[in-house]
């Protein structure tokens, strides 16, 4: 459905650098780290505004299923013609890319990855 979003991993293998410029379609500072039982990426769950920012109201859980180092997090949102949920894939907008406030994280296969979000205006 339209207006939805989905959040991402940032893997670690290859990154150079998250730029301004980056889209779902072309970001080649970063891969995605699609390593994580969940059929598709995680859709946020928020709460309503407040001071300039909207964070999310619970974290997006990702189960892990594949060792690896992991970076941060995307934020994608479905258009009129790309749907933003595929794991790995290149539709959708690009909202926000960044990386994690705690630093790279190690995850190994049954880790539990818990990710919270916030944009500020």
């Amino acid at each position: 459905a339209g207006g939805k979003v989905f959040l991402g991993i940032i893997s670690a293998t290859g990154y150079t650098a998250v730029a301004a410029g980056d889209t779902a379609n072309s970001h080649t500072g970063w891969t995605e780290f699609t390593g994580y039982s969940q059929v598709s990426r995680v859709p946020p769950v928020f709460s309503a505004a407040s001071s300039g920012s909207k964070a999310t109201s619970s974290a997006a859980v990702f189960s892990i299923t594949s060792a690896n180092t992991i970076k941060g997090t995307f934020l994608v949102a479905n258009t009129g013609t790309g749907l933003a949920a595929s794991k790995g894939g290149y539709s959708g907008a690009l909202y926000s890319a960044g990386l994690f406030t705690g630093g790279d994280k190690t995850v190994g296969n049954g880790d539990i990855v818990n990710v919270t979000y916030t944009a500020s205006a």
